[in-house]
């Protein structure tokens, strides 16, 4: 998973062909990176983004 910034700012989480961006609160996978038509994606509720925010950031937390 990448995606850390200077001063852990993280505006994107990169994640096999998933993309979760912070800031638009979306879940986007790319199944072709070549062929962006072919991208899903899911808009997801503050609450949401908030959880899973905290579950990519804790991830060894996670059972």
């Amino acid at each position: 998973m990448t995606g850390v910034a200077p001063g852990n700012n993280i505006s994107a989480y990169h994640f096999g062909d998933y993309v979760f961006d912070v800031k638009r609160r979306e879940l986007i996978f790319c199944a072709d990176k070549d062929n962006l038509q072919s991208a899903r994606v899911v808009r997801l509720s503050s609450a949401e983004s908030l959880i899973f925010s905290y579950l990519l950031d804790h991830h060894d937390e996670v059972c």
